[in-house]
């Protein structure tokens, strides 16, 4: 349930943002108030993921916890969205499923 929750949240936000984090994107390495701006957007998801699945990762010890917490981020950031759902061509659903099936082998338990 902690898995479609994040997932479902994930997308939404995608669907909402993905031109303005498009822009973002291409215009961060010129500009640092956008850079600054993405880096700490990407901390406070990273955290929120860190939240969401602390009773999995607190189980593991901590150098792999870490490597499973950057794996999570990962399958559940813009860019790994924008590959599903533009160069993939994944519908949303599609999109979704993959997300989700990755976590549930990734995450422990």
């Amino acid at each position: 349930a902690r898995i479609d929750a994040l997932v479902s949240q994930r997308i939404d936000l995608y669907e909402r943002v993905a031109p303005v984090m498009r822009a973002a994107l291409i215009r961060a390495p010129f500009q640092t108030v956008i850079a600054k701006a993405l880096r700490r957007r990407r901390e406070f998801l990273r955290d929120q993921v860190h939240q969401q699945f602390a009773t999995e990762l607190s189980g593991l010890p901590a150098a792999e916890a870490a490597v499973v917490l950057a794996g999570a981020d990962v399958l559940t950031s813009f860019e790994s969205m924008e590959l599903l759902r533009v160069d993939h061509k994944l519908t949303t659903a599609k999109a979704a499923a993959a997300i989700k099936g990755s976590l549930d082998r990734l995450l422990p338990g």
